[in-house]
């Protein structure tokens, strides 16, 4: 479990510079989009897992949550790119 954080935190930093890199205005190559939107995908699945854990008997709300962390990983997915382009176009303006 250590080895994993420790990948998820060096995940987390690439994936911060690389969304200041694409908010500046450059543009991602196909590498570094998959590992933006692999290490966001990440950290939403993570979140469901945290409550449980924080949460006594909450083990029992297992299956609904990652029947709902599946679907919210894809919008949030999508919606991240649309902020980032609407970030991208007002600055610009």
């Amino acid at each position: 479990m250590h080895v994993g954080s420790k990948l998820l935190a060096a995940d987390i930093r690439i994936a911060t510079r690389l969304l200041f890199a694409m908010l500046n205005g450059r543009t991602l190559s196909w590498r570094e989009q998959r590992q933006l939107r692999r290490t966001v995908a990440d950290i939403f699945r993570l979140v469901p897992f945290i409550i449980i854990v924080l949460i006594p008997f909450m083990e029992f709300a297992l299956p609904v949550l990652l029947k709902v962390c599946a679907c919210t990983a894809e919008l949030c997915l999508l919606s991240s790119c649309s902020l980032v382009c609407y970030l991208r176009r007002s600055r610009t303006s």
